[in-house]
C-alpha cells in the first residue's frame, strides 16, 4: 500500500529530494517498479529515482524506463552526509504513527543507474583506490565513477566525493612526473597489444581505446561536478585526439594520440576552450623552436661558446623535424621528451660536448615543466566560460 503525503511539508534540504508519503514494501500496488537488485527486506526507507533510466547512456538509442524504487537502510546514507541525517531525523517523529510495516518514501531527481551505482557502492564499501583498475579503458568503470561522483557531490557526501576524485587524479594527474608514468604505461600496453599479432591493417581505433581512459567523458564530468584538478591533463589528451582521422594507414606503432573520444559530450564552450588551448600549445612550440636567443645567451654567458652554434642548429633542426612528424603539433610534451632522449645519446649530435649536453638537457626539462604548468591557463580551466 502506498500513502501519498497530503500534509504541508517543511523546506527540503535540496529541491531534488521530495518526501512522497509512506509505503508498505510488501504491497503489490506501488506507483514505481521495485529495483531487482536493491530491495532489502530489512530496509527502512524507499528512494525513488524519478528521472528516466537509460540503457547505454552514451548512445542516441537509449530506452526510457519508469520510476524505480530502492528499499535500503537509512543509516547507509545518513553516515555519509549530514544532509541525509537531517532529512531522516526531521521525518522520524512525524512517522511514528504510520501504518505498521510502512516506511517513508522519498523521490529523487536522479536516474536509476546513478542511484543504483551509489547504493551498491555504499552497501559493499569497497576501497575505490585499490579496487579500481589503473588507467581503465572504455568500460562501465567510468560510468560507475561518474554515478558515484555526481550523487556524492549533489548530496554532500564529502568523504566519498574525495575518494572518487583521488581515483580520477590517479588517471588524470596534477603533476608532470605522474603524467609521464601514465604515458609510459599506456605506451607499454599498446606495444604489448601490437606484439600480440595485430597489424596496421587490422588494428582499429576502438581497440586502442580499450587500453586507456577516454577524455571527453572526464572533461564533461569534471565540469559538471567541479573537479578542476583533472581538467588540464584531460584537456591536453583531448587536444591530442581531437583531429580529423587520417585516411592513410598508420606507418608505425600507434601511440596515445591515435585513440579517439566521444564527440557529442563536448558542448560549445568546451570546444571553445579546447581550441584556445590548442592554439596556445602551437604558439608555445613555435616560439620555443625558433626563439634561440635566450638559449644562446645562456651558453655564451657561461663560457660555452664552442658549442653555441651547434646547440642553436640542433635545437632548430630537431624542432622542425618534430613538427613534420607530428608530436610537436599534437603532443609537444612527447616532442620535447624525444629531444631529451636524443640529447642523452652520446652519438648524436656529435658537435656538442658532454657539459653542454647536460645543460641543454636541463633547458629541455625546464621547457616541458613550463608547458605543463601553463596548461590550466591555456585551456581556460579557470575562465568564466567554464564555470566550476
Amino acid at each position: 500500500m502506498f500513502m501519498p503525503d497530503r500534509r504541508p511539508t517543511p523546506a527540503q534540504p535540496t529541491p531534488d529530494i521530495k518526501y512522497a508519503g509512506t509505503a508498505v514494501p510488501t504491497s503489490t500496488a506501488l506507483p514505481f517498479q521495485r529495483d531487482a537488485e536493491l530491495w532489502e527486506e530489512d530496509g527502512n526507507v524507499i528512494l525513488v529515482a524519478t528521472l528516466p533510466s537509460v540503457s547505454g547512456s552514451t548512445g542516441p538509442s537509449s530506452v526510457a524506463c519508469p520510476k524505480t524504487g530502492f528499499l535500503v537502510q537509512q543509516t547507509v546514507l545518513s553516515v555519509q552526509s549530514q544532509l541525509w541525517e537531517r532529512l531522516f531525523s526531521n521525518r522520524r517523529n512525524e512517522n511514528e504513527n504510520m501504518e505498521h510495516g510502512a516506511v517513508p518514501v522519498y523521490e529523487l531527481s536522479d536516474s536509476a543507474e546513478n542511484l543504483r551505482d551509489l547504493l551498491h557502492h555504499l552497501n559493499r564499501q569497497p576501497n575505490l583506490s585499490n579496487d579500481t583498475p589503473y588507467l581503465g579503458g572504455w568500460t562501465k568503470l567510468c560510468t560507475l565513477l561518474a554515478s558515484i561522483l555526481r550523487l556524492a557531490t549533489k548530496y554532500e557526501m564529502r568523504a566519498l566525493r574525495q575518494e572518487v576524485i583521488t581515483v580520477l587524479e590517479r588517471d588524470w594527474p596534477r603533476t608532470l612526473p605522474s603524467w609521464d608514468d601514465n604515458e609510459r604505461e599506456i605506451q607499454h600496453r599498446i606495444a604489448l597489444y601490437w606484439q600480440s599479432g595485430r597489424t596496421v591493417s587490422t588494428l582499429a581505433a576502438t581497440e586502442l581505446d580499450q587500453l586507456g581512459p577516454e577524455p571527453a567523458t572526464i572533461v564533461s564530468l569534471a565540469l559538471e561536478c567541479n573537479v578542476a584538478s583533472i581538467l588540464p591533463a584531460a584537456f591536453y589528451h583531448l587536444n591530442r585526439v581531437y583531429q580529423v582521422p587520417k585516411a592513410h594507414k598508420l606507418l608505425s606503432i600507434p601511440g596515445p594520440q591515435n585513440r579517439t573520444f566521444i564527440p557529442h559530450l563536448l558542448p560549445e564552450h568546451v570546444l571553445h576552450a579546447l581550441l584556445l588551448g590548442r592554439e596556445s600549445l602551437a604558439r608555445f612550440a613555435s616560439e620555443a623552436r625558433f626563439n634561440t636567443d635566450d638559449l644562446s645567451t645562456s651558453f655564451t654567458a657561461s663560457g660555452d661558446t664552442t658549442c653555441c652554434a651547434g646547440v642553436r642548429t640542433w635545437w632548430q633542426d630537431v624542432g622542425v623535424r618534430r613538427v613534420s612528424e607530428g608530436p610537436w603539433r599534437l603532443d609537444p610534451l612527447q616532442g620535447i621528451e624525444r629531444m631529451v632522449r636524443e640529447i642523452e645519446d652520446e652519438n648524436s649530435p656529435r658537435d656538442i660536448c658532454v657539459n653542454c649536453r647536460v645543460k641543454l638537457r636541463g633547458s629541455l626539462v625546464n621547457l616541458r615543466t613550463e608547458l605543463w604548468n601553463r596548461l590550466p591557463r591555456w585551456f581556460r580551466v579557470d575562465a568564466p566560460s567554464i564555470t566550476l
